[in-house]
């Protein structure tokens, strides 16, 4: 038997659990949570379950016991009382329930997932729902959009039509279906850097730390490195409170995220020569204290404090920083200096999906776990896993399926199982599909980091597409030794091996050996990998695209639409379409 995460303690005892409708009990998540506080009795035929809890709002332990002839449960509050519900179904797919007992309870209390809503699709309230669901399976109880742009704020009014934005309507039902999941929905709004389409408006082109600042091309990479607000513009506070009172009342978390993070202008604009750490404190601080005024815990990125720290002393009390760190080994998350400072931090490795079609397996899982690590070492609340859209997001969420349920496996019980076990017990639980499935989206991770494999650097295909084909290079050499180190590689087997990989994604999902939802976005992505080696084999060589890899393209760009438009808003499709037929389609 798998089960994901791994309990704290499990005795497996003889015998199976007897036939019965007891699932009916486990397919109505709410079911459990009122059964907290009103024990369940059996009706002729069904399997007797007794569900008992104190009334601790916050503990998630609970104690499960499986004999032939009944269930019992007994939980300090609903939260254990609906994780035991989440142990029993993963129990029950995979066939006769075992008897056994069960302890259980996380190592640590904050489990949460980061996804970007901002730079690339925005998912439907419908997929978020999946999101949440698979979140709430593996135990995982906090949930966090990163929004820009992406709700219906005033100020920007006349950008969200054409993107695509969240209603409250939409944010007060995800916050309600968070919540019967224990899923915990905390707003994070970007508030000082990375605020592109505000500074680009004519409105509010005048706050830009960069004055008169015009971007030299409209690309994926330049929006992630300048966009910072000016701090001592008095209007910078006003825009900034603004956006967050109109966005606080659709939450009834108790935590609020102001981002802060990456404001990589501050003093080479208009502050030149200012102390970017008292101007950076500064500005914080005003938001840190508007929100604690009203009750809220503000949570924001540590990055900046991390690289000065004179700034922690000028920042209020009780600020979580959020210590985000995505080398394989942890290098550089330097949890201690935190914990030195007696500050509240959660810490962040990332599924490495970004400027990607599919997560990064080999930096990943290794991230993930050394960060976790270290994280509870140094006392930390828990665990932020970040999935950020770089260049577009064209990786799909079924796309960093395996990190998503390892984070949560990790973070829930750090020694509970190795990896070996770990591969097949999400190829059971999650996947639904046998070892030939990872083994495809290992290939395909392989292919696609043929320059660190061969050279030594890191460059990511679909980031590498992007930047040849969209003169995103600042220097021509840059262009020229990228082009000469791909005439190096044998890129028509690799293109090959991609191909191959496609198809036997494209037969495991026909033939039902995956989940279908899974199976499809796995294919899409390894053909758009498939494509983009055909595209690189012709720049490096200088040649046209021929007709067979043109039509390729179309195909594959018209089914990654169709399922785009599917699951998403519309977000910045037109941007990646814009992309394709422009740049690459053109060149056929």
């Amino acid at each position: 038997m798998y089960l994901l995460p791994m309990p704290k303690n499990t005795v497996y005892t003889e015998g199976v659990l007897r036939d019965g409708a007891w699932a009916l009990y486990a397919e109505s998540v709410p079911m459990w949570v009122a059964a907290a506080y009103a024990p369940l009795t059996a009706e002729d035929g069904m399997v007797p379950l007794k569900v008992t809890c104190g009334e601790d709002a916050e503990s998630e332990r609970y104690r499960l016991a499986v004999t032939p002839e009944a269930i019992t449960v007994t939980a300090d509050g609903p939260k254990g009382a609906f994780y035991a519900a989440q142990t029993l179904r993963q129990l029950r797919v995979q066939g006769a329930v075992p008897c056994c007992e069960m302890e259980d309870e996380p190592a640590l209390r904050y489990r949460g997932f980061y996804q970007d809503v901002s730079r690339g699709r925005i998912p439907t309230l419908e997929t978020l729902k999946v999101l949440v669901d698979r979140l709430s399976e593996c135990k995982m109880n906090s949930l966090q959009l990163y929004v820009e742009h992406t709700h219906r704020f005033k100020e920007y009014a006349g950008i969200q039509e054409e993107l695509g934005f969240y209603t409250d309507e939409e944010i007060l039902e995800l916050d309600r279906y968070c919540r019967e999941r224990c899923v915990e929905l905390i707003p994070s709004l970007s508030s000082f850097g990375h605020l592109y389409f505000l500074l680009q408006s004519s409105s509010y082109r005048h706050l830009c730390e960069m004055e008169a600042y015009q971007p030299s091309v409209h690309n994926w990479h330049e929006r992630l490195i300048h966009h910072t607000i000016d701090p001592t513009n008095p209007e910078s506070v006003s825009l900034i409170t603004s956006l967050i009172e109109q966005y606080l009342p659709l939450f009834t978390s108790s935590y609020f995220n102001i981002c802060c993070d990456e404001t990589f202008d501050l003093c080479k604009g208009r502050n030149r020569g200012g102390d970017t750490a008292a101007l950076y404190a500064s500005f914080v601080s005003k938001l840190a204290r508007f929100l604690q005024g009203r009750g809220k815990t503000v949570m924001m990125w540590g990055d900046i404090v991390m690289q000065h720290p004179e700034a922690l002393e000028m920042l209020p009390e009780g600020i979580v920083y959020l210590n985000w760190c995505y080398d394989a080994n942890g290098n550089g998350l330097r949890a201690d200096v935190l914990k030195e400072a007696g500050v509240r931090q959660i810490v962040c490795p990332s599924v490495h999906s970004h400027k990607r079609f599919l997560e990064k397996l080999a930096y990943s899982l290794p991230n993930i776990r050394n960060v976790t690590e270290q994280g509870l070492i140094n006392g930390a609340d828990g665990v932020l896993l970040t999935n950020w859209g770089d260049y577009g997001h064209l990786c799909f969420d079924e796309g960093v399926l395996c990190g998503l349920v390892y984070g949560a496996a990790v973070a829930w019980n750090p020694t509970g199982l190795d990896d070996a076990t770990f591969e097949k017990a999400v190829l059971t639980l999650c996947y639904h599909a046998d070892e030939e499935l990872l083994k495809l989206v290992r290939e395909l991770n392989r292919r696609d980091e043929l320059f660190l494999e061969s050279f030594g650097y890191e460059k990511a295909l679909w980031e590498l597409t992007v930047q040849l084909f969209d003169n995103e290079y600042g220097e021509p050499k840059d262009y020229e030794r990228h082009k000469a180190d791909l005439r190096l590689l044998d890129l028509q087997e690799a293109r090959a091996s991609c191909r191959r990989c496609a198809e036997r994604l494209a037969a495991i999902t026909a033939e039902g050996r995956v989940d279908t939802r899974i199976g499809e976005t796995l294919t899409l992505a390894a053909r758009g990998i498939t494509a983009v080696f055909g595209m690189l084999e012709a720049e490096a060589n200088d040649r046209p695209l021929d007709e067979t890899l043109v039509a390729e393209l179309c195909a594959w760009l018209a089914d990654y639409k169709t399922l785009w438009h599917r699951r998403n808003k519309a977000g910045e499709w037109a941007r990646v379409q814009d992309f394709f037929e422009k740049n690459i389609l053109k060149k056929g």
